[in-house]
Protein backbone atom coordinates (compact mmCIF):
# COMPACT_ATOMS: atom_id res chain seq x y z
CA UNK A 1 0.00 0.00 0.00
CA UNK A 2 1.34 3.25 -0.70
CA UNK A 3 1.04 6.77 0.98
CA UNK A 4 -1.72 7.67 -1.01
CA UNK A 5 -4.07 4.80 -0.88
CA UNK A 6 -3.05 4.17 3.24
CA UNK A 7 -4.18 8.26 3.67
CA UNK A 8 -7.27 7.74 1.79
CA UNK A 9 -7.98 4.57 4.10
CA UNK A 10 -7.80 6.54 6.53
CA UNK A 11 -9.77 8.92 5.35
CA UNK A 12 -12.90 6.89 4.68
CA UNK A 13 -12.42 5.33 7.98
CA UNK A 14 -12.41 8.76 9.89
CA UNK A 15 -15.49 9.78 7.42
CA UNK A 16 -17.13 6.34 8.66
CA UNK A 17 -16.73 7.01 12.24
CA UNK A 18 -18.25 10.86 11.58
CA UNK A 19 -21.20 9.00 10.13
CA UNK A 20 -21.99 6.83 12.61
CA UNK A 21 -21.73 9.54 15.34
CA UNK A 22 -23.66 11.33 13.51
CA UNK A 23 -25.86 8.55 12.65
CA UNK A 24 -25.92 7.78 16.60
CA UNK A 25 -27.20 11.68 17.09
CA UNK A 26 -27.11 13.50 20.86
CA UNK A 27 -29.18 11.35 22.94
CA UNK A 28 -26.16 8.61 22.72
CA UNK A 29 -23.25 11.23 23.21
CA UNK A 30 -25.50 12.22 26.25
CA UNK A 31 -26.20 8.64 27.23
CA UNK A 32 -22.27 8.16 27.14
CA UNK A 33 -20.99 11.48 29.52
CA UNK A 34 -23.99 10.18 31.91
CA UNK A 35 -22.19 6.76 32.16
CA UNK A 36 -18.78 8.49 32.32
CA UNK A 37 -20.19 10.97 34.87
CA UNK A 38 -21.54 7.89 36.75
CA UNK A 39 -18.48 5.73 36.87
CA UNK A 40 -16.09 8.38 37.65
CA UNK A 41 -18.82 9.36 40.73
CA UNK A 42 -18.70 5.84 42.02
CA UNK A 43 -15.02 6.02 42.08
CA UNK A 44 -14.39 9.27 43.56
CA UNK A 45 -16.91 8.77 46.69
CA UNK A 46 -15.49 5.17 47.25
CA UNK A 47 -18.81 3.21 46.17
CA UNK A 48 -17.06 -0.01 45.43
CA UNK A 49 -19.76 -2.11 45.07
CA UNK A 50 -21.68 -0.38 43.05
CA UNK A 51 -18.55 0.58 41.13
CA UNK A 52 -17.57 -2.82 40.35
CA UNK A 53 -21.40 -3.72 39.41
CA UNK A 54 -21.77 -0.92 36.74
CA UNK A 55 -18.45 -2.03 35.26
CA UNK A 56 -19.61 -4.95 34.70
CA UNK A 57 -22.78 -4.57 33.68
CA UNK A 58 -21.93 -1.35 31.43
CA UNK A 59 -19.03 -3.28 29.73
CA UNK A 60 -20.06 -3.18 26.41
CA UNK A 61 -21.43 0.88 26.49
CA UNK A 62 -17.99 1.55 28.44
CA UNK A 63 -16.01 0.18 25.58
CA UNK A 64 -17.78 2.35 22.93
CA UNK A 65 -16.28 5.78 24.48
CA UNK A 66 -14.16 8.14 22.96
CA UNK A 67 -10.38 6.50 23.80
CA UNK A 68 -9.37 9.19 26.47
CA UNK A 69 -12.25 8.19 28.62
CA UNK A 70 -11.75 4.52 28.16
CA UNK A 71 -7.88 4.94 29.14
CA UNK A 72 -9.91 6.77 32.36
CA UNK A 73 -11.81 4.00 32.74
CA UNK A 74 -8.65 1.23 32.55
CA UNK A 75 -7.05 2.93 35.24
CA UNK A 76 -10.07 3.08 37.27
CA UNK A 77 -11.21 -0.85 37.08
CA UNK A 78 -7.04 -1.30 37.63
CA UNK A 79 -7.71 1.13 41.06
CA UNK A 80 -10.73 -0.76 42.47
CA UNK A 81 -8.23 -4.15 42.18
CA UNK A 82 -5.45 -2.34 44.26
CA UNK A 83 -7.47 -0.47 46.75
CA UNK A 84 -10.91 -2.70 47.05
CA UNK A 85 -8.99 -6.14 47.66
CA UNK A 86 -11.12 -9.31 47.94
CA UNK A 87 -10.27 -9.61 51.75
CA UNK A 88 -11.83 -6.50 52.54
CA UNK A 89 -15.51 -7.72 52.60
CA UNK A 90 -14.43 -10.97 55.05
CA UNK A 91 -12.71 -8.11 57.33
CA UNK A 92 -15.79 -5.94 57.57
CA UNK A 93 -18.02 -8.84 58.10
CA UNK A 94 -15.69 -8.86 61.84
CA UNK A 95 -14.57 -12.33 62.12
CA UNK A 96 -11.16 -13.53 62.43
CA UNK A 97 -9.59 -14.17 58.84
CA UNK A 98 -6.35 -14.43 56.92
CA UNK A 99 -5.28 -13.04 53.78
CA UNK A 100 -2.75 -11.81 51.48
CA UNK A 101 -1.99 -8.38 50.22
CA UNK A 102 1.28 -6.68 48.04
CA UNK A 103 2.26 -3.49 49.32
CA UNK A 104 4.55 -2.07 47.05
CA UNK A 105 6.14 -5.41 45.75
CA UNK A 106 6.05 -6.98 48.89
CA UNK A 107 3.53 -10.15 49.49
CA UNK A 108 2.20 -10.15 53.04
CA UNK A 109 0.61 -12.80 54.77
CA UNK A 110 -1.56 -10.84 57.33
CA UNK A 111 -4.72 -12.54 60.04
CA UNK A 112 -7.35 -9.89 60.92
CA UNK A 113 -8.24 -10.37 64.66
CA UNK A 114 -11.21 -8.26 66.04
CA UNK A 115 -10.39 -9.10 69.72
CA UNK A 116 -6.62 -8.36 69.04
CA UNK A 117 -4.57 -5.07 70.28
CA UNK A 118 -5.61 -2.51 67.51
CA UNK A 119 -3.32 -1.67 65.24
CA UNK A 120 -0.24 -4.06 63.91
CA UNK A 121 0.81 -7.08 66.15
CA UNK A 122 4.05 -9.08 65.00
CA UNK A 123 4.23 -12.59 67.02
CA UNK A 124 7.71 -14.11 66.37
CA UNK A 125 8.02 -17.95 67.31
CA UNK A 126 11.70 -19.16 65.99
CA UNK A 127 11.73 -18.18 62.38
CA UNK A 128 7.74 -18.30 61.87
CA UNK A 129 6.67 -14.79 61.76
CA UNK A 130 2.97 -13.83 62.27
CA UNK A 131 1.70 -10.84 61.61
CA UNK A 132 -1.62 -9.94 63.22
CA UNK A 133 -3.83 -6.29 62.15
CA UNK A 134 -6.85 -5.18 64.29
CA UNK A 135 -9.36 -2.67 63.85
CA UNK A 136 -12.73 -1.44 64.28
CA UNK A 137 -14.69 -3.57 61.09
CA UNK A 138 -18.56 -2.11 61.98
CA UNK A 139 -16.46 1.58 60.80
CA UNK A 140 -15.50 0.03 57.39
CA UNK A 141 -17.04 2.14 54.34
CA UNK A 142 -19.16 3.97 57.15
CA UNK A 143 -20.99 7.04 55.78
CA UNK A 144 -21.43 8.66 59.20
CA UNK A 145 -19.50 11.89 59.50
CA UNK A 146 -16.89 11.72 61.18
CA UNK A 147 -14.54 15.01 61.20
CA UNK A 148 -13.49 18.13 58.52
CA UNK A 149 -15.98 16.98 56.10
CA UNK A 150 -14.89 13.09 56.07
CA UNK A 151 -16.59 10.14 57.32
CA UNK A 152 -15.62 7.25 59.57
CA UNK A 153 -15.22 5.18 56.42
CA UNK A 154 -12.60 7.63 55.26
CA UNK A 155 -10.82 7.12 58.58
CA UNK A 156 -11.27 4.11 59.06
CA UNK A 157 -9.76 3.35 55.21
CA UNK A 158 -6.76 5.31 56.14
CA UNK A 159 -6.08 3.26 59.52
CA UNK A 160 -6.25 0.20 57.34
CA UNK A 161 -3.55 1.08 54.79
CA UNK A 162 -1.45 2.70 57.37
CA UNK A 163 -1.76 -1.00 58.95
CA UNK A 164 -0.55 -2.08 55.42
CA UNK A 165 2.39 -0.04 55.51
CA UNK A 166 3.29 -1.09 58.88
CA UNK A 167 3.01 -4.69 58.11
CA UNK A 168 4.92 -4.30 55.43
CA UNK A 169 8.05 -3.03 57.83
CA UNK A 170 7.43 -5.87 60.21
CA UNK A 171 7.52 -8.09 57.47
CA UNK A 172 10.90 -7.92 56.85
CA UNK A 173 12.43 -6.29 60.10
CA UNK A 174 15.61 -7.78 61.63
CA UNK A 175 14.99 -9.48 65.22
CA UNK A 176 18.22 -8.16 65.68
CA UNK A 177 16.45 -4.45 65.34
CA UNK A 178 14.59 -5.75 68.01
CA UNK A 179 16.76 -6.31 70.66
CA UNK A 180 17.79 -4.00 73.61
CA UNK A 181 17.32 -0.85 70.85
CA UNK A 182 18.95 2.58 72.34
CA UNK A 183 16.33 5.40 72.44
CA UNK A 184 17.79 6.84 68.87
CA UNK A 185 17.04 3.06 67.56
CA UNK A 186 13.48 3.46 68.77
CA UNK A 187 12.89 6.66 67.56
CA UNK A 188 14.70 5.96 63.74
CA UNK A 189 12.69 2.74 63.95
CA UNK A 190 9.57 4.74 64.50
CA UNK A 191 10.47 7.28 61.53
CA UNK A 192 10.56 4.44 59.48
CA UNK A 193 6.95 2.75 60.72
CA UNK A 194 4.95 6.11 60.05
CA UNK A 195 6.78 6.66 56.85
CA UNK A 196 5.53 3.28 55.10
CA UNK A 197 1.50 4.15 57.07
CA UNK A 198 2.24 7.22 54.95
CA UNK A 199 3.35 6.29 51.56
CA UNK A 200 0.73 3.29 51.72
CA UNK A 201 -1.77 5.36 52.34
CA UNK A 202 -1.17 8.42 49.85
CA UNK A 203 -1.21 4.94 47.06
CA UNK A 204 -3.75 2.38 48.69
CA UNK A 205 -6.26 4.14 50.03
CA UNK A 206 -9.77 5.34 48.64
CA UNK A 207 -9.92 8.77 47.29
CA UNK A 208 -11.48 10.07 49.93
CA UNK A 209 -9.26 8.64 52.43
CA UNK A 210 -6.07 9.78 50.19
CA UNK A 211 -7.37 13.28 50.43
CA UNK A 212 -8.04 13.02 53.79
CA UNK A 213 -4.19 11.92 54.31
CA UNK A 214 -3.06 14.71 52.52
CA UNK A 215 -5.33 16.70 54.20
CA UNK A 216 -3.38 15.73 57.35
CA UNK A 217 0.42 15.24 55.86
CA UNK A 218 0.17 19.32 54.78
CA UNK A 219 -1.80 19.41 58.27
CA UNK A 220 1.50 18.60 59.99
CA UNK A 221 3.53 21.52 58.57
CA UNK A 222 1.44 23.06 61.83
CA UNK A 223 3.46 24.72 64.66
CA UNK A 224 1.80 22.51 67.24
CA UNK A 225 2.85 19.68 65.70
CA UNK A 226 6.39 20.62 64.76
CA UNK A 227 8.26 18.65 67.54
CA UNK A 228 5.20 15.13 67.23
CA UNK A 229 7.44 12.31 66.06
CA UNK A 230 4.88 11.45 63.30
CA UNK A 231 5.65 14.76 61.77
CA UNK A 232 8.52 14.08 59.99
CA UNK A 233 7.37 11.61 57.78
CA UNK A 234 4.11 12.90 57.10
CA UNK A 235 5.92 16.18 56.00
CA UNK A 236 7.89 14.37 53.42
CA UNK A 237 4.59 13.18 52.17
CA UNK A 238 3.01 16.10 52.01
CA UNK A 239 6.30 17.60 50.62
CA UNK A 240 6.13 14.90 47.69
CA UNK A 241 2.29 16.39 46.97
CA UNK A 242 3.80 20.00 46.70
CA UNK A 243 6.71 18.71 44.64
CA UNK A 244 4.52 17.07 42.28
CA UNK A 245 2.45 19.65 41.85
CA UNK A 246 4.94 22.03 41.38
CA UNK A 247 6.71 20.02 38.54
CA UNK A 248 3.38 20.14 36.87
CA UNK A 249 1.12 22.53 37.45
CA UNK A 250 -0.78 22.01 34.43
CA UNK A 251 -1.53 18.22 35.15
CA UNK A 252 -3.05 19.31 38.77
CA UNK A 253 -5.94 21.35 37.55
CA UNK A 254 -7.96 21.13 40.62
CA UNK A 255 -5.20 22.44 42.89
CA UNK A 256 -5.00 26.42 42.91
CA UNK A 257 -1.36 27.20 43.49
CA UNK A 258 -0.38 30.91 45.04
CA UNK A 259 -0.36 33.72 42.33
CA UNK A 260 1.10 36.43 44.95
CA UNK A 261 4.70 36.38 46.63
CA UNK A 262 4.36 33.88 50.40
CA UNK A 263 5.97 35.02 53.37
CA UNK A 264 8.71 32.88 55.45
CA UNK A 265 8.41 29.99 56.26
CA UNK A 266 7.91 29.23 52.20
CA UNK A 267 7.33 25.70 53.17
CA UNK A 268 5.24 25.53 55.55
CA UNK A 269 2.64 28.67 54.02
CA UNK A 270 2.35 26.47 50.83
CA UNK A 271 1.71 22.96 52.99
CA UNK A 272 -1.31 25.33 54.18
CA UNK A 273 -2.45 27.23 51.31
CA UNK A 274 -3.14 23.97 49.57
CA UNK A 275 -4.85 22.15 52.86
CA UNK A 276 -7.64 24.45 52.67
CA UNK A 277 -8.08 23.28 48.99
CA UNK A 278 -9.18 19.53 50.40
CA UNK A 279 -12.90 18.56 51.26
CA UNK A 280 -14.76 15.24 50.77
CA UNK A 281 -17.06 17.06 48.13
CA UNK A 282 -14.25 18.51 46.33
CA UNK A 283 -13.04 16.18 43.71
CA UNK A 284 -9.97 15.85 41.77
CA UNK A 285 -10.26 14.57 38.00
CA UNK A 286 -9.28 10.54 37.28
CA UNK A 287 -6.02 11.50 35.35
CA UNK A 288 -5.23 14.21 38.42
CA UNK A 289 -5.67 10.99 40.71
CA UNK A 290 -3.92 8.58 38.28
CA UNK A 291 -1.17 10.63 37.91
CA UNK A 292 -0.21 11.46 41.92
CA UNK A 293 -0.83 7.75 42.58
CA UNK A 294 1.94 6.72 40.09
CA UNK A 295 3.93 9.86 41.20
CA UNK A 296 3.80 8.09 44.65
CA UNK A 297 4.77 4.41 43.70
CA UNK A 298 7.93 5.41 41.12
CA UNK A 299 9.10 7.37 44.75
CA UNK A 300 8.10 4.67 46.79
CA UNK A 301 10.50 2.52 44.55
CA UNK A 302 13.13 5.41 44.10
CA UNK A 303 13.65 6.04 47.41
CA UNK A 304 13.08 2.27 49.22
CA UNK A 305 16.82 1.60 49.84
CA UNK A 306 18.14 4.94 50.82
CA UNK A 307 15.18 5.17 53.29
CA UNK A 308 15.78 2.31 55.05
CA UNK A 309 19.72 2.91 54.88
CA UNK A 310 19.59 6.44 55.80
CA UNK A 311 16.64 7.29 56.33
CA UNK A 312 16.39 9.88 53.12
CA UNK A 313 14.33 9.78 50.33
CA UNK A 314 14.22 11.62 46.59
CA UNK A 315 11.60 13.94 45.74
CA UNK A 316 10.06 14.17 42.38
CA UNK A 317 12.42 17.14 41.80
CA UNK A 318 15.36 15.30 42.57
CA UNK A 319 16.34 16.62 45.63
CA UNK A 320 16.79 14.98 48.88
CA UNK A 321 14.52 15.34 52.32
CA UNK A 322 15.08 13.15 55.57
CA UNK A 323 11.88 11.72 57.32
CA UNK A 324 13.79 12.63 60.82
CA UNK A 325 13.19 16.45 61.26
CA UNK A 326 16.48 16.88 63.03
CA UNK A 327 18.91 15.46 60.24
CA UNK A 328 16.51 17.50 57.58
CA UNK A 329 17.07 20.77 58.68
CA UNK A 330 20.59 20.95 56.71
CA UNK A 331 18.60 19.76 53.88
CA UNK A 332 15.52 21.46 53.49
CA UNK A 333 16.93 24.98 51.89
CA UNK A 334 17.67 23.93 48.92
CA UNK A 335 14.18 22.64 48.55
CA UNK A 336 12.71 25.57 49.82
CA UNK A 337 15.07 27.60 47.22
CA UNK A 338 13.48 25.27 44.37
CA UNK A 339 10.07 26.39 45.47
CA UNK A 340 10.72 29.84 45.51
CA UNK A 341 12.09 29.80 41.99
CA UNK A 342 8.64 27.69 40.92
CA UNK A 343 6.65 29.59 42.71
CA UNK A 344 8.34 32.48 40.89
CA UNK A 345 8.13 31.43 37.27
CA UNK A 346 4.76 30.57 37.62
CA UNK A 347 3.15 33.65 38.89
CA UNK A 348 5.13 35.25 36.05
CA UNK A 349 2.69 32.91 33.64
CA UNK A 350 0.30 34.92 31.16
CA UNK A 351 -2.70 32.78 33.03
CA UNK A 352 -1.13 33.53 36.79
CA UNK A 353 -0.44 37.70 35.70
CA UNK A 354 -3.98 37.74 34.51
CA UNK A 355 -5.47 36.48 37.67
Amino acid sequence: MNRRQFLGGSAAIAWALRSTWAAEGPAAGNARDELYAQIVSLYMNAQWDELNSELKSAATRLSALPSMRRNDIVYIRQALTECYPAWWKEVKADRQTTFSQQVFGQDLRITFDPNAQPGVNMNQVGNDRRLVVSWRAAEMDSPEHAEHSYTKGDLSNLGVWQAMGMARVWQTLPVQALINPTEADKKRLQFFFDYWAAVAALYYCSPPARHWALWLDLAAFEEKYRKALFAGPRRVAGELFLTEVLNSPDSYPSVALPTQPMGEPLMENLALHCKKQFSRSKHWTVPEEKRFRLAVKTFVTASERTVKDSGTVRLPNGLTASIDPDADAALRGRREEWMAARLLKLSERPAARSA
